[in-house]
């Protein structure tokens, strides 16, 4: 029998699942760029949150990735800032670099 991930593991999904997942966050905060809502943060929250997991970063590498400091990184993942909408899908287009540079190096080996 397959064992299901409890709460506290986490599923780990394929370079290419994780681009597709990226790029429509990207459009997405593009759209909403347009079309604020109330809960517009907390979307951010949660998907910086996903990317931050699934692509296994630390604070360092991810502030490093984003060109801001750590203690952005730990204000945006608790939920207690996020940055200016215009620039939330910049965000999810860093990851999707990520993404798409381990595509590659995955691809060479």
């Amino acid at each position: 029998m397959e064992q299901q991930p409890s709460s506290e593991q986490s599923v780990r999904l394929s370079s290419r699942a994780l681009a597709h997942i990226f790029s429509m966050t990207v459009d997405t905060f593009e759209e909403r760029r347009q079309y604020p809502t109330a809960y517009d943060r907390e979307l951010f929250t949660s998907a910086f949150n996903f990317g931050i997991e699934q692509l296994d970063l630390e604070e360092d590498d991810a502030a490093r990735m984003m060109m801001t400091s750590r203690g952005t990184i730990r204000r945006w993942t608790s939920g207690d800032s996020a940055p200016h909408r215009v620039g939330r899908a910049s965000v999810f287009s860093e990851f999707l670099k990520e993404t798409n540079r381990r595509i590659e190096q995955e691809s060479a080996e």
